[in-house]
């Protein structure tokens, strides 16, 4: 089971690892997303959200043997300017900056992978074939990227 507190260091190291990341919120579910994004400002940009994992048992074959698997979503959003006309040209725009942004988040993350007093260390047993990265429209007039993972 994945240390909550550790998992809030992370997004806060993140934050201050100059990967484009200028806010960071850890949540529980997307009711919070939403609510947390109504009162970001653009100025704010790019918006790291942890969503709190959920965890499941499946790979354990008895009680004497509980291995529990998180369920783990990192989420980069910008916050589209109101006073900007809404059109597809800046839609992908917005796609591009938050996509260099997780790129930086994965890089940052693979580099400190193996560091033993690193917050990564929590992912050891992180399952890359597990890995989804989304798009992410029009949440609170927020587009950007969803990454989901399992370990």
């Amino acid at each position: 089971m994945i240390n909550i507190g550790r998992l809030f260091e992370l997004g806060i190291e993140i934050q201050h690892a100059n990967l484009g990341v200028n806010s960071f919120k850890m949540t529980q579910d997307e009711s919070e997303v939403v609510a947390n994004l109504q009162s970001h400002k653009v100025t704010d940009n790019h918006l790291l959200v942890i969503m709190i994992p959920s965890m499941d048992s499946k790979k354990s074959d008895s009680v004497d043997n509980i291995q529990f698997r998180n369920l783990m979503q990192f989420l980069v959003l910008e916050k589209r300017d109101p006073k900007l006309p809404k059109n597809n040209q800046e839609d992908m725009f917005i796609y591009k900056r938050t996509q260099e942004t997780l790129n930086n988040i994965l890089e940052y993350f693979f580099q400190h992978f193996d560091d033993d007093d690193s917050n990564c260390e929590m992912f050891r047993k992180l399952d890359v074939s597990s890995f989804e990265i989304d798009p992410v429209k029009g949440v609170s007039d927020c587009f950007g990227w969803s990454w989901s993972f399992n370990f």
